[in-house]
């Protein structure tokens, strides 16, 4: 991802969230994010911030920010 790399050390927090285009936003995974490639890139310019889980919508968001959590904890 180029712009991670080009932005670098002023990356303090990521705002976790997914998509789809032109379906909105879905759990995280199951959206058009590359998350393992997105997380690779931040790793790679060494980022030691926080990644703030969104899900504002969906049947149940506590379920999906649990899942969320789950997901991002494996990296």
């Amino acid at each position: 991802m180029d712009i991670t790399r080009a932005l670098g050390c002023s990356i303090v927090q990521t705002h976790a969230k997914d998509g789809k285009r032109n379906n909105g936003e879905v759990p995280l995974c199951e959206g058009d994010v590359d998350f393992p490639k997105y997380l690779k890139a931040l790793d790679d310019i060494c980022f030691k911030g926080f990644h703030i889980i969104e899900r504002e919508v969906g049947a149940n968001p506590a379920i999906d920010i649990a899942r969320a959590a789950e997901f991002l904890r494996r990296f």
